[in-house]
């Protein structure tokens, strides 16, 4: 699920010039993605997984199937569908980290629409997929 507004300046940025992007050496497009990939967990992820998560975005086809996708990305999509999340008849948790990403007040606001709801925030950082490390 995604709440508006979205999008890092990082994101927006290689969205609005992916054919700037497309074109970079592949050691150092490779790196981008890597960093990018790996910025998506606040434990860091296993080097293995990172491996395999960025691999099919290196190489000819995916080089600039990477930026493609982002650059097809469009908000509107998420605020056609935003105002339907109140239809959901499922039980909804809505957790976020209060250390990085998702700030707290937008946090808050959210559940709002959700039947059923419940919500929370943590200071600690979550590990929210088997693909990352044990807590230390």
């Amino acid at each position: 699920m995604a709440l508006a507004p979205w999008g890092s300046p990082t994101y927006r940025l290689l969205g609005e010039h992916a054919e700037v992007f497309e074109r970079l050496p592949p050691a150092l497009h490779r790196a981008m993605v890597r960093e990018y990939v790996a910025s998506a967990s606040a434990p860091g992820l296993l080097p293995d997984v990172l491996d395999r998560l960025v691999a099919p975005w290196c190489g000819a086809a995916g080089q600039p199937a990477f930026y493609r996708q982002i650059a097809q990305n469009d908000q509107r999509f998420t605020d056609e569908i935003q105002g339907r999340y109140g239809e959901l008849r499922l039980p909804v948790l809505v957790c976020w980290g209060t250390t990085r990403g998702f700030p707290s007040p937008r946090g808050k606001s959210w559940p709002h629409s959700y039947p059923g709801r419940a919500c929370g925030s943590s200071r600690a950082r979550a590990t929210w997929s088997r693909r990352t490390p044990p807590p230390s």
